[in-house]
C-alpha cells in the first residue's frame, strides 16, 4: 500500500516537472515574440532620430549655402545648398523616410503633416533670395533677407523637429523598458521552470529511494540528479549567451572565450577546479545586459557618440537587473554589475574601489579586456594580444588588480598561453 502511494507520488512529481518545463517553454515563446518586437521598435525609433538630425542638418547647409551666394555673389557657394534640395540623398528623400519610418505612430505623422510644408516655405524662400541676388544684386537680396520671413520660418522648422525629436524620445525611453521587461521575464521562466522541473524530480527520487531503504543507491541517484542540475544550469546560460550573441553576432563567442581565460587566470591564481568552472559559467552571461542596447550601437562601425557610449555603459547595471531576483548558487548578478569596475575607482556603473568588488569581478575584467583588445571589433580591427597585455601591465594596481595580472602574465609569458579559438 505505501508503495503504491509513494509510486503515485513519484508519477505526480514527474508531471509536475514536466508541466513546468513545458510551461516555462511556452512562456519563453510569448516573451522571446515580445522582446522580438520591442527591439524592432527601438531600432526604427533610434533610425527616425538620426533621420531628423540629418534633416535639419541638410536644411541649416541650404540655407547656409543660400545666405553664402547673397554675401559673397560665388555659385560655389550654392553647392551645399543643391546639395540639400536636388541630390538623390536630399531633403525630399529624408522626408519621405520620415513618412515611412513613422508610420506606426499617428502624432509624428500629425506633426510631419505640419513640417513637410514648413520645409517647403523655407526652400521656396531660398530661392527667392537666389534669384533675387541675380537679377537685382546684393542690395536687393539683402532687403529680402531684412524682412525677417526667413528667419521666422527656419525657427518653425527647427521647432518641429524638436517636437518630434522629444516624442521619439519619449518612445524610445517606453519600448526600451518594455524590451528590458520582456527580456527578463525570458530569463527568469529559462531558470526558474528549468530549475525547479529538475529540482522536484531530484526530491521524487530522494524520497522513493529513501522509502525503499537503498540509501547508498539514494545518494548516488540524487548526486546524479544534482549533477543533472547543474549542467542544466550550464545549458541554460550558454543559451542565454547564444541569445545574447544573437543580438551582437560581429562579437559572437566573446562570451565563451571570456569565460575560459577567466578561468584559466583562476588555475594560475590555484582557485579549486570548481571554481574555476564558476568563472566559465559566469563569462557565458556577463554581457546579457547588452541585450537592451540596441544592435545598430553594438555593430557601429565608427565612433560612439557621447550618448550612445553611456547607452552601452548601461549593459553592466541591465546585467544585474536581469539576474538579481533570480535564485542562484553563485553571486553571478553581482559579478556582472562589477565586471568593467576598477582598482583606483574609475569604472563603472557604480565607481567601486579595490577590493569592494568581489575577486570574480576583478579576474573578469582582465580576461574581458584582453579578450577584447585582441579581436576584431565593428570599429577598429584587432589590436593584437602583445597589445592588449601591455596595456593589462601597464595598469597593474591602477586599474586591474595585481594578483590577477601577474597570474595572466605567467600565463602568456611562462607557459606559452594562447587565446582559445
Amino acid at each position: 500500500m505505501r508503495t503504491t502511494k509513494i509510486r503515485r507520488f513519484s508519477i505526480l512529481v514527474l508531471a509536475l516537472a514536466s508541466a513546468l518545463i513545458v510551461g516555462s517553454s511556452f512562456y519563453m515563446g510569448i516573451h522571446l515574440q515580445a522582446y522580438s518586437e520591442r527591439t524592432r521598435q527601438v531600432q526604427q525609433s533610434l533610425q527616425m532620430e538620426h533621420k531628423l538630425d540629418e534633416t535639419l542638418s541638410l536644411v541649416t547647409d541650404a540655407e547656409t549655402g543660400s545666405r553664402g551666394y547673397v554675401i559673397m555673389g560665388q555659385e560655389v557657394f550654392l553647392e551645399p545648398y543643391y546639395a540639400a534640395i536636388a541630390s538623390s540623398d536630399g531633403i525630399a528623400r529624408h522626408l519621405q523616410d520620415l513618412r515611412r519610418l513613422s508610420l506606426e505612430n499617428p502624432r509624428q505623422q500629425e506633426r510631419l503633416d505640419r513640417l513637410v510644408p514648413l520645409v517647403g516655405e523655407k526652400l521656396a524662400f531660398m530661392i527667392k533670395i537666389i534669384e533675387v541676388r541675380r537679377h537685382a544684386g546684393f542690395e536687393g537680396a539683402k532687403e529680402l533677407i531684412a524682412t525677417d520671413s526667413g528667419r521666422q520660418m527656419m525657427v518653425h522648422v527647427r521647432r518641429s523637429l524638436l517636437e518630434m525629436h522629444n516624442i521619439e524620445a519619449v518612445l524610445l525611453k517606453q519600448c526600451s523598458d518594455e524590451a528590458f521587461a520582456e527580456l527578463q521575464n525570458t530569463i527568469y521562466a529559462m531558470i526558474l521552470g528549468f530549475g525547479s522541473g529538475i529540482s522536484l524530480l531530484v526530491l521524487s527520487f530522494l524520497v522513493v529511494n529513501r522509502e525503499v531503504g537503498k540509501r547508498k543507491k539514494a545518494e548516488e541517484v540524487v548526486l546524479s540528479y544534482v549533477k543533472q542540475l547543474e549542467n542544466a544550469m550550464q545549458s541554460t546560460l550558454q543559451a542565454v549567451a547564444k541569445v545574447v550573441e544573437s543580438h551582437d553576432p560581429y562579437t559572437a563567442g566573446h562570451e565563451r572565450r571570456v569565460g575560459i581565460i577567466a578561468a584559466d587566470i583562476a588555475r594560475e591564481m590555484g582557485w579549486s577546479e570548481e571554481k574555476c568552472q564558476t568563472m566559465q559559467l559566469i563569462g557565458l552571461v556577463h554581457d546579457i545586459g547588452k541585450m537592451n542596447i540596441p544592435c545598430e550601437i553594438l555593430t557601429k562601425p565608427g565612433k560612439l557618440s557621447a550618448i550612445e557610449f553611456e547607452l552601452v555603459k548601461t549593459h553592466a547595471e541591465n546585467g544585474y537587473q536581469i539576474l538579481h531576483d533570480v535564485e542562484l548558487p553563485l553571486p553571478i548578478a553581482q559579478i556582472i554589475r562589477e565586471h568593467h569596475e576598477r582598482m583606483d575607482g574609475s569604472g563603472y556603473p557604480q565607481g567601486l574601489k579595490g577590493e569592494n568588488t568581489l575577486p570574480e569581478s576583478r579576474i573578469l575584467a582582465v580576461a574581458d579586456v584582453v579578450e577584447a583588445m585582441a579581436s576584431d571589433r565593428p570599429y577598429r580591427p584587432s589590436k593584437g594580444i602583445e597589445e592588449a597585455i601591455h596595456e593589462i601591465e601597464s595598469h597593474r594596481g591602477g586599474l586591474f588588480d595585481p594578483d590577477v595580472v601577474d597570474a595572466m602574465l605567467r600565463l602568456f609569458r611562462e607557459k606559452d598561453y594562447h587565446l582559445p579559438n
